[in-house]
């Protein structure tokens, strides 16, 4: 299990109801929390879940390579 998996069931979030508040594909969410995703590339849902996960202080580890990428392209 991963760890933010461990944060959803220990704090009982739904990820529906996560998905739902955010403007997220619940499937994506889930797919990116399962460590099915791996973050890296630019655009669509999967940046946006890895964002907002960033965002909510709910990813664990290194910030997401995809944000990383976008952070390094507005910087130039």
């Amino acid at each position: 299990m991963t760890e933010m998996k461990k944060y959803f069931i220990d704090n009982c979030i739904s990820f529906a109801a996560f998905a739902r508040k955010h403007g997220l594909e619940k499937s994506t969410l889930s797919r990116v929390v399962n460590g099915e995703i791996n973050c890296e590339r630019r655009g669509g849902n999967t940046e946006r879940v890895a964002r907002v996960l960033w965002e909510q202080g709910i990813w664990v580890g290194e910030k997401p390579k995809v944000l990383q990428k976008a952070d390094k392209e507005t910087k130039n």
